[in-house]
C-alpha cells in the first residue's frame, strides 16, 4: 500500500490525538462525579480537579491544533521568487538569451540566475545594482574533472563575479562507494570558494550536485553527510543532463523527486540547504518539492511557475 502524503498523515494523527484526549476527559469527569457523590467533603477538590482535567484534555489539544495549522502555510509569489534559481544552461544558449534571462530575473526578483561560467561577465554587467545573485556551475555536467580543476574553475568564476557555485560530484566514485574521494573533491571546491570569496569580499554559497537519479537512497545519505562535513551550504539533486537507463535500455527520469528531497533534507538537517533541480516545470511540482523540504528550486521555467502560482495553496512543512 502506498504511503499517505505527509499532510494527510499529520491530519489523521491530529484527529486521533484529539479523539483520545476527549475520551480521557470523559473518563476523568465520570470518575470525579462518582467520587463527589460518594464523599461530599471532596466536592471542592473535585471541582478544581475537573478544571485541571478540562485544561489538559481540551486546551492542550487546541494549542497543538493551532501549531499544526500554523505549520501549513501559504506562500506568496514574492517569497516563492526567492526560492528560484532562474536557469539557462543549454549548450546552445548565447548572449542574447543570457541578457533576456537576466532581465526576467530582475523583473520577477528571482534569487539568482544560474548560467555556464563563460557568461558570468555578461550577468555581472546586466545585474549590477540588483539583488539577483549570479550562480554558476563547476565540473558540469559530468563531475568527472579532477578536484584541482574544479577548484581552479571555482576561483576563476568567483573572481569573474559569481556569488554561488553549483559543483558536480563524481557519480562514478559515489557508485563505487569511494566516499573519502567524494568528500575530498567537495572540500577542495569549498576551500577554493572560501579563499576566493575572501579575496573579493563576498560569502560564496557552495551547492553540491549529487545526480540522485544514479544513486541509491543510502548512497544519497552518505554523500549528503560528506557535503555537510566539508562546510558546503547546499546539496542539490540533479544537473538535468543525466541519462539514466534501465536494464532494457529505456531512459529513466533524471530530475528531482519528492522522495529524494525528503531523504536529503533528513540527512542534512533543517539548517542546511536543499536544492531541487531537473524537470521542475510547473507550479504543482514546485510546491511538491518545497513541501518535501527543498528551500531552493533550480528551473528554466521560473516565469511559468510564477505566473501560475496559487497563493492560496497550502504547503505543509515549509519554513520561512
Amino acid at each position: 500500500m502506498p504511503a499517505l502524503p505527509a499532510e494527510k498523515q499529520n491530519w489523521l494523527w491530529l484527529q486521533f490525538f484529539l479523539g483520545r484526549k476527549l475520551q480521557f476527559a470523559k473518563l476523568i469527569f465520570s470518575f470525579l462525579l462518582c467520587l463527589r457523590q460518594k464523599n461530599g467533603k471532596l466536592r471542592h477538590f473535585c471541582f478544581f480537579a475537573s478544571v485541571a482535567a478540562f485544561s489538559c484534555a481540551i486546551i492542550l489539544p487546541i494549542d497543538i491544533f493551532c501549531h499544526f495549522i500554523q505549520n501549513i502555510r501559504r506562500m506568496k509569489k514574492e517569497t516563492l521568487a526567492k526560492f528560484i534559481d532562474h536557469t539557462m544552461l543549454a549548450q546552445t544558449a548565447g548572449i542574447k538569451e543570457i541578457i533576456r534571462l537576466c532581465a526576467e530575473a530582475k523583473n520577477y526578483k528571482f534569487k539568482s540566475v544560474c548560467i555556464n561560467p563563460v557568461y558570468i561577465p555578461v550577468c555581472k554587467s546586466e545585474l549590477n545594482q540588483t539583488d539577483v545573485k549570479i550562480c554558476t556551475v563547476i565540473g558540469f555536467p559530468l563531475g568527472a574533472t579532477s578536484s584541482k580543476d574544479k577548484a581552479a574553475e571555482t576561483v576563476e568564476a568567483i573572481i569573474n563575479g559569481a556569488d554561488e557555485v553549483d559543483m558536480v560530484i563524481n557519480a562514478g566514485a559515489a557508485l563505487e562507494c569511494r566516499f573519502s574521494s567524494i568528500e575530498m573533491d567537495i572540500a577542495e571546491v569549498v576551500q577554493a570558494a572560501r579563499f576566493a570569496g575572501e579575496k573579493v569580499g563576498k560569502q560564496i554559497v557552495v551547492k553540491v550536485i549529487l545526480e540522485t537519479c544514479f544513486l541509491s537512497d543510502e548512497t544519497i545519505v552518505t554523500c549528503c553527510q560528506c557535503a555537510v562535513r566539508t562546510g558546503a551550504d547546499f546539496v542539490k539533486t540533479s544537473t538535468g543532463f543525466a541519462t539514466p537507463k534501465d536494464s532494457a535500455g529505456n531512459i529513466l527520469p533524471n530530475g528531482a523527486s519528492a522522495h529524494h528531497i525528503q531523504i536529503m533534507r533528513k540527512a542534512v538537517g533543517k539548517d542546511f540547504g536543499v536544492k531541487a533541480s531537473g524537470g521542475i516545470r510547473n507550479a504543482k511540482k514546485t510546491a511538491e518539492m518545497i513541501a518535501a523540504g527543498a528551500n531552493r528550486i533550480g528551473t528554466s521555467s521560473g516565469i511559468q511557475i510564477m505566473e501560475n502560482w496559487d497563493e492560496s495553496l497550502k504547503i505543509p512543512g515549509w519554513d520561512d
